[in-house]
């Protein structure tokens, strides 16, 4: 077994980062009509987009104020990996 066969696909899709905290962790949430996912980060959070490259730690509010962006952005693909990572493809189109 290869570890992309570990790969969990966290069915989130199509959906939209409801809400975004910083308690010492990050966290995600997508809430839904019947549903709410929330999602854990804890450590360093490593975010590249277009030519950015961002590591920011939920302990240090300065740093962490910067993912607040990712609030509205539409999921594209959810992974989470054997070694406890989460590999997160978010829609960067404005509006």
């Amino acid at each position: 077994m290869t570890e992309r066969d570990a790969d969990v696909d966290l069915r989130l899709s199509g959906k939209i980062v409801s809400r975004c905290c910083v308690e010492y962790v990050f966290i995600l949430e997508f809430l839904e009509k019947h549903a709410r996912t929330v999602i854990r980060i804890g450590g360093r959070i490593y975010i590249e987009y277009s030519d950015t490259r961002l590591s920011l730690s939920g302990e240090k509010s300065t740093e962490a104020a910067q993912a607040c962006f990712l609030f509205g952005k539409t999921v594209q693909k959810a992974l989470g990996r054997q070694d406890g990572s989460l590999d997160l493809s978010l829609g960067w189109a404005l509006g």
